[in-house]
């Protein structure tokens, strides 16, 4: 990833840019000031220094920092910057940092409002609050999230609703929720972005939510309890992404009408995590991770499971209830199974609980899926498991599948 961070600023006064320092002397020691007497168009650099302060743009500008690493910027109440109605702005080289609220906010009610983030670094400062790195609303409002960090106490990464459409590109987040999409006409696309988790409680990748659209293309999540959420009606578009060391699922599609396709992705290590006991020395495992799976889908969603790798993960493919279906085709399973020091403990929860584990895949409650052309070695208890309830019996579509137990 490039990492393009130095702007060399000149000390004289460029024709046509505005130059905002500290000290004022270029005639202005606050951004707002010179956004306030910007004409549409100009470019604004900013020097070096902590600048504290809510920044408004209504106007079309280039806001420059001298580099990310030493031109800040610190929220004055509940905004770092708020672009609104702003025909098109591109800000780059800085870094906001917020105690809580949101560090930019994008909204447009009355034109098509773009705003191009380029090298921007927002950190969360203080105590965990609700705190929103960018904010996107509605259908007026396009972002672009170039080689940005979002990081440090940050609740959501992205919040994208009402019809906005976000591309992030070459990025790193860390939140509790990295990226949330919401909305009907909603879209978001990432490419090449590596997301984590910021905290070790509930953590989720990305959520698409209510019609939405996301797609997803060469990225990384790891260390999530959930990764990725799509439901009620979300249509999700995975290709070629990595999954590792997630810990109870890594896709999960909900409802009728959410439609996901998983093409040429990997999946390696998704487990639950074990804890030590430290005064029985025995293994501890949370009941509800035993529903670990790298795939996950139930109230009537569909998906498309093509060409993935899936290997040393506790669980993989999980399709469950009446009018849900998966068709699962030219993937290679290996080595998917439960740890040697969970057996005899995780044998006894499932006999208790219900639940079930070490299976590449199963099929239950009414579910359907089609198997074909896959490749399954050495996994867990069983490689395909077709379960069917006292209400509802599963399907299964299989055939050109090659199986090794070795």
């Amino acid at each position: 990833m490039e990492n393009k961070d130095e702007i060399i600023i000149p000390q004289s006064y460029e024709a046509g840019v505005i130059i905002v320092d500290e000290a004022g002397k270029f005639g202005y020691k606050s951004l707002q000031e010179a956004v306030n007497a910007a004409s549409p168009g100009q470019t604004i650099k900013v020097k070096k220094g902590i600048y504290r302060e809510t920044v408004r743009i209504n106007k079309s500008l280039i806001i420059e920092g001298e580099s990310f690493s030493n031109t800040h910027f610190i929220n004055v109440g509940m905004y770092g910057f708020v672009l609104e109605d702003a025909v098109e702005v591109i800000i780059s080289n800085i870094t906001i940092n917020i105690r809580s609220g949101i560090g930019i906010k994008l909204t447009s009610k009355a034109q098509i409002s773009t705003a191009r983030l380029d090298r921007v670094i927002i950190s969360g400062r203080g105590l965990m609050g609700a705190s929103y790195a960018i904010t996107a609303t509605g259908k007026n409002v396009k972002c672009s999230v170039n080689q940005c960090t979002i990081k440090n106490k940050i609740s959501w990464g992205v919040k994208a609703t009402d019809g906005a459409e976000v591309r992030i590109k070459d990025s790193i987040i860390s939140a509790v929720m990295c990226v949330d999409a919401s909305g009907e006409g909603t879209v978001v696309t990432s490419d090449h972005s590596i997301y984590t988790p910021w905290s070790a409680k509930v953590t989720r990748g990305v959520s698409a939510d209510n019609k939405v659209s996301v797609i997803l293309q060469h990225n990384s999540f790891i260390g999530f309890t959930r990764a990725i959420h799509a439901a009620r009606g979300a249509q999700l578009q995975l290709l070629g992404n990595k999954f590792e060391g997630n810990k109870i699922w890594c896709i999960y599609a909900d409802d009728k009408g959410t439609k996901v396709s998983v093409y040429s992705n990997t999946f390696s290590d998704n487990r639950p995590s074990k804890k030590v006991d430290r005064l029985t020395e025995k293994v501890k495992i949370r009941t509800d991770y035993l529903t670990c799976a790298c795939i996950w889908a139930e109230g009537g969603a569909e998906l498309d499971i093509n060409s993935n790798s899936f290997e040393n993960n506790f669980h993989c493919i999980d399709i469950q209830d009446a009018g849900t279906f998966a068709s699962i085709s030219l993937n290679r399973f290996v080595d998917n199974r439960i740890y040697e020091a969970y057996d005899n403990l995780v044998k006894n929860i499932i006999a208790e609980s219900g639940n079930h584990v070490d299976h590449a895949v199963i099929v239950r409650n009414g579910a359907s899926i089609s198997v074909k052309n896959n490749e399954f070695i050495r996994n867990g208890i069983c490689q395909v498991v077709v379960e069917h309830s006292d209400k509802a019996e599963s399907s299964i579509e299989e055939s050109d599948n090659v199986y090794v137990n070795l």
